[in-house]
């Protein structure tokens, strides 16, 4: 019964590392660049930090994407920021 235990707990690990991993790569920053310029800065971040710089980012990007359809373009200029 245990070996069963401590098998399901290893394969919820792999699972949950898989994920992580799948989510690090849909993602539009590099996070190691991110996590090397704060260490420089002699700061640290929290992976929740991350999230949360990366929501931002896709929401200035959304916001840029309405702002050049909205005026009639295809191309994002720096102005749609």
């Amino acid at each position: 019964m245990s070996q069963q235990n401590d098998a399901d707990d290893i394969d919820k690990l792999i699972e949950e590392r898989n994920n992580r991993v799948r989510n690090y790569q849909k993602r539009l920053i590099n996070v190691s660049r991110l996590r090397d310029y704060i260490k420089q800065k002699k700061c640290e971040i929290t992976d929740e930090t991350i999230d949360a710089i990366e929501s931002k980012l896709h929401e200035m990007i959304d916001n840029a994407i309405y702002r050049t359809k909205s005026n009639k373009r295809v191309t994002i200029r720096p102005y749609d920021l």
